[in-house]
């Protein structure tokens, strides 16, 4: 092995241990409660993320707002989005126009970390909570966790991970199977 090779080795193992990706989802049914065949669901309003002590990503509440909905309505779930993000809204607009469930989300992370070259890896995750309108109870949750590799030869934004966190968060709540990480 050469000279500048026995020096790189362990700088790279290192950095690449640091860099790997990460998608991690957790979650699952209240004990208990089961969902309805043909669930009918009202979605509240997303805030945008927001890593501390920025602004928030302009528009990521909204698209992944959209997300969801899409997902749910590609398996055969209606779904009706409100403008609002508080629970009582959901369940008024749920039981006057006859739905099943409220469902509620929100960035727990967002790190738009956007340089390609600092190594350090763009982050974000979603958590969901699913309220039975009937009993006003939780009847299921679940979060995604999804890092970028910190190695990138592109800056981007953590915009990107919201067909991951919506996929996996409404999978591991209705039992779909995951696509592969993107």
């Amino acid at each position: 092995m050469n000279t500048l090779a026995k020096l790189l080795s362990p700088s790279l193992l290192i950095v690449t241990a640091c860099a790997l990706p990460v998608h991690e989802t957790s979650g699952q049914l209240v004990p208990g409660v089961t969902l309805s065949s043909m669930p009918r669901i009202v979605i509240l309003e997303i805030s945008d993320g927001q890593e501390r002590g920025q602004d928030a990503t302009h528009g990521s509440g909204q698209a992944m707002g959209d997300a969801l909905r899409e997902r749910l309505m590609g398996h055969g779930i209606a779904v009706q989005s409100i403008q609002s993000k508080e629970l009582e809204q959901g369940y008024n607009e749920a039981t006057r126009i006859g739905f099943d469930y409220v469902l509620r989300g929100v960035f727990t992370n967002w790190e738009d970390n956007a340089t390609a070259w600092s190594g350090n890896p763009d982050r974000a995750e979603l958590a969901v909570e699913l309220f039975s309108v009937a009993d006003r109870r939780l009847a299921a949750s679940a979060d995604h966790k999804v890092q970028a590799s910190g190695a990138t030869l592109l800056s981007s934004t953590p915009m990107r991970f919201i067909p991951e966190l919506a996929d996996r968060t409404l999978g591991r709540i209705f039992g779909w199977p995951a696509p592969p990480p993107r």
